[in-house]
């Protein structure tokens, strides 16, 4: 009886066997709908991307290099011109001063110009010895020291003047105001700031970047540069300085953007390279399978038959990726609907992910 049930017990496992085989033969011969795109031969430049800012070359603070009271200054937002006036301060004690002090000079020259004409007459008189030397050495001394309070007094009134031309402050450069710092009616020291002043054109993008990075970077680079109002490329390189910071060990990186409007102070993202650019044959991430074997690739051959390729995986560049094996460019990669082909899978090829659902 025990042989009995041995034989009827192998007897159901070879069954079982032949209807597995049948089960996975059938599987094989359906034809599973999947999307394909070619494998193509491109150059890589891999990126990293790294916060950047929107930046002005010129923005100053700006202060009057005389001290008085504030009675006139711009308000913010004011797009100004270079050479414009910005602010005033009152200038009454400074046009006083330069009263006096032209008076004085007034007074100086009149009495050099008598001290002119009183040294001459005693030079006259001593040739006929009728003055003793003393007097002609008095009179010269009371000219040259006439002579220094004259150019004293001229000094002190051109101070004056070139002090009343600064109690008018004037645009640097073409900007904008962003800032107050002081309000009319208020006394202004010298060299204290009132406002805040920026150039909005010819900007440039600011961002730290990894020193070793600046074996893939030189004058000729240009980059991505994305930001809020869209992405712009190519960006140009201004300049990068060739100085790592001690704690972070990163460098500055300019970027040209003078023909953008974007405002200053915008968050950016630039995208720096990583690694030298190199030619590479690429498909996108979604057609790498990862399974315990291994990472693959599946290529349709021309009669639909699905081909499994082993590869190693490269460089990547956002979406697309380097595979190195059995790959060629122009090689029908699946990209959706790999995850139930095998070699030998017959495949049906459709044009979007909607239409892989069997019905």
């Amino acid at each position: 009886m025990s042989n009995l049930w041995a034989l009827v017990g192998h007897f159901i496992c070879y069954v079982s066997a032949q209807l597995l085989l049948c089960i996975n033969a059938t599987a094989q011969s359906v034809p599973v709908p999947v999307n394909v795109v070619d494998a193509q031969l491109t150059v890589l430049a891999p990126v990293m991307w790294v916060p950047g800012t929107v930046v002005s070359d010129n923005n100053a603070l700006l202060s009057f290099e005389v001290a008085g009271r504030l009675i006139e200054l711009k308000r913010i937002g004011s797009s100004v011109a270079k050479g414009e006036v910005i602010a005033r301060i009152d200038d009454q004690r400074l046009r006083l001063k330069r009263d006096e002090l032209s008076a004085m000079a007034n007074s100086a020259r009149h009495q050099l110009s008598y001290l002119n004409t009183q040294r001459q007459r005693q030079t006259q008189l001593s040739q006929r010895h009728l003055v003793a030397q003393a007097t002609i050495d008095k009179i010269n001394a009371q000219y040259e020291i006439a002579a220094g309070d004259l150019g004293q007094a001229r000094a002190r009134l051109a101070q004056v003047n070139r002090e009343l031309t600064l109690t008018s402050l004037r645009a640097p450069f073409d900007g904008v105001i962003t800032q107050k710092l002081a309000q009319i009616g208020e006394y202004v020291d010298e060299q204290s700031p009132i406002a805040r002043f920026v150039q909005t054109r010819d900007l440039e993008v600011k961002a730290q970047v990894p020193a070793k990075l600046k074996a893939f970077i030189d004058k000729n680079s240009v980059f991505s540069v994305v930001s809020h109002f869209g992405e712009h490329s190519p960006v140009r390189l201004k300049t990068l300085v060739p100085v790592a910071d001690d704690r972070s060990r990163q460098m500055e990186l300019r970027l040209d953007i003078h023909s953008l409007s974007w405002p200053v102070g915008l968050d950016v993202d630039v995208a720096v390279p990583i690694h030298e650019k190199k030619q590479a044959v690429v498909v996108p991430r979604d057609a790498l399978v990862i399974r315990r074997e291994g990472t693959s690739v599946f290529r349709i051959l021309q009669n639909n038959i699905a081909q499994r390729l082993s590869v190693d995986i490269g460089l990547s560049d956002g979406s697309l990726i380097e595979v190195i094996g059995d790959v060629k460019p122009g090689h029908r990669i699946v990209i959706r609907g790999a995850e139930r082909l095998s070699t030998g899978q017959p495949v049906i090829i459709k044009h979007n992910s909607d239409s892989l659902v069997i019905r």
